[in-house]
């Protein structure tokens, strides 16, 4: 085991990495698994712009709660957002459906895959239960690029004007911290060439969920088709501040440097163990 220093991030934007994540993209597309297609997208009835993610809201096609695009946190299922119950952009307008050309992943088609992967690290059984909610889906064609001007362009020309999507781009992140490491320890790892006796452990929000235990094991499939990756899940589950989930992106939270003192420490460990995660 190795224990990395908190203190010593690796920086995963520079020309480097965004030529080896582009390099990793490639490896997936060149499996023949994944492919340009199109589907179904919405865009802003005033402006045009594609939506996604933050831009677009509706009903959850499976738990029914409203939620962002791509993702549900409540339930942790993905989206496509042309699944949303009465879609809306962040301006509250309806959604202008329409098609468009994409890197798409016919993610229903490796239930087995991830099954198989499941078996072998530590995966709670709540990852377990979301993933066989996602895999009763008759189909899930999933987008791994999408129309932006920000973020890494993937090599292949099929797709003028995309970016390979945040979270694809991110399974590679790990691997490039993998060898960031290695190269601080005098390790010879490789993000290119990931290595069996690699051991991974993840820890994350459940709204990740998905992304981590059931897309990155198939992206890791394809682009390494001779690698077997051995992860342990850890999911944090949500913790409530006035009913609403703490996000420290959204700035909803009670900051560590404005409660933890010598004298408050014990009585916060005491207040989070007696309200620990739903099992």
């Amino acid at each position: 085991w190795t224990y990395p220093s908190t203190s010593t991030p690796s920086p995963t934007r520079t020309p480097a990495t965004a030529r080896a994540s582009g390099s990793f993209f490639g490896k997936v597309t060149g499996s023949g698994a994944v492919s340009v297609a199109d589907h179904d997208a919405l865009f802003d009835a005033a402006t045009g712009h594609y939506l996604y993610e933050a831009d677009v809201k509706g009903g959850c096609p499976g738990c029914g709660n409203d939620t962002g695009g791509n993702i549900c946190e409540e339930c942790g299922e993905p989206n496509t957002v042309t699944d949303l119950a009465e879609p809306r952009s962040a301006g509250g307008e309806t959604p202008v459906r329409g098609t468009a050309a994409r890197w798409t992943l016919p993610l229903h088609t490796f239930s087995a895959d991830v099954r198989d992967h499941h078996r072998l690290g530590r995966v709670p059984a709540r990852l377990r239960e979301l993933a066989d909610r996602v895999f009763a889906r008759p189909s899930l064609d999933v987008p791994l690029t999408h129309p932006s001007g920000w973020g890494v362009e993937p090599r292949e020309d099929d797709t003028d004007g995309q970016v390979i999507w945040v979270w694809p781009e991110m399974s590679y992140g790990f691997l490039h911290g993998i060898q960031s490491l290695g190269a601080r320890l005098g390790r010879p790892w490789q993000a290119a060439a990931p290595a069996p006796d690699w051991k991974i452990v993840h820890f994350f929000g459940y709204d990740n969920s998905f992304y981590h235990s059931v897309l990155y094991p198939v992206l890791y499939r394809l682009a390494f088709p001779g690698w077997t990756p051995d992860i342990d899940y850890h999911v944090n589950e949500f913790y409530l501040l006035d009913g609403e989930k703490f996000s420290t992106s959204r700035r909803h939270a009670i900051w560590g440097k404005e409660i933890l003192t010598p004298d408050t420490v014990d009585a916060v460990r005491f207040l989070t163990r007696r309200h620990p995660p739903r099992r």
